[in-house]
């Protein structure tokens, strides 16, 4: 189901759940039910009702990031629980068991909402700071993990040659798509020129084993694969190292 229908449906349950919410107000409601709390009781469970419905639309229109941070998300369910059950008891406690003071009632769902509100802001603020975390690491274990498809395709390309001149080149390529699969694939902003400089190696070495591909009767030695593949090799080799003082 995709986020408008997703939505659709939140809608429909929060006008359901309002209605009712009136509905039961206005049948226990009895002509010595004081005015004030009954009304204040009303618009608390009306905006308690509303903010759940906020978040769940929210969380649908962003499913994709929901389901992939899960967890940045608990933080706000969990405040909006806790300010649905803290609604119930003020107005259960406060109103039909001990019936405060209209005044006295009235700030005790304010500073209930207020609460409410910052704690979802808080929240909100960490929710914001984890995916920006996720995203930061995404993008910075991108181009790794390019780099290592690349190295794989060329790897298989090597295998199609069946030139004795080019061992060397098999075995060095294969010890490098080890290192690249055992590297640490999260880096770091001030690397991501080398990153780019190997992804655009491994760009110029495939051309090369495709080159060899399409003319393997050619008795020259391929000089410039294998200095592309020392070269990769020497580059990966200096990036990791960087990264292991930089962390």
């Amino acid at each position: 189901m995709n986020s408008f229908g997703s939505s659709r449906n939140a809608s429909i349950v929060f006008i359901l759940a309002v209605l009712v919410t009136i509905l039961l107000f206005m049948v226990f409601r009895q002509d010595t039910t004081p005015w004030g709390h009954w009304l204040v009781s009303l618009v608390a469970m009306i905006l308690m009702e509303l903010t759940a419905f906020g978040y769940v639309v929210t969380a649908t229109r962003n499913s994709r990031k929901f389901q992939q941070t899960v967890p940045a998300y608990l933080g706000i369910s969990v405040v909006i629980i806790a300010y649905g059950v803290v609604v119930l008891v003020d107005i259960l406690l406060f109103w039909l068991v001990i019936g405060v003071a209209l005044s006295t009632y009235l700030y005790l769902h304010l500073i209930t909402a207020a609460l409410a509100g910052i704690g979802i802001a808080i929240m909100s603020s960490a929710k914001n700071v984890i995916q920006e975390q996720d995203d930061s690491t995404k993008s910075q274990t991108l181009l790794m993990k390019q780099l290592q498809s690349s190295i794989f395709a060329i790897k298989q390309d090597l295998s199609a040659l069946e030139r004795t001149d080019l061992t060397d080149i098999h075995r060095i390529v294969a010890e490098l798509e080890e290192n690249v699969k055992f590297s640490d694939p999260v880096g770091h902003p001030s690397l991501v020129h080398l990153e780019e400089d190997l992804l655009w190696q491994a760009g110029e070495l495939h051309k090369c084993v495709r080159e060899l591909l399409r003319d393997q009767d050619n008795p020259s030695s391929p000089t410039m694969t294998r200095r592309l593949v020392r070269d990769i090799v020497n580059a990966l080799n200096n990036r990791n190292q960087k990264l292991q003082l930089l962390k």
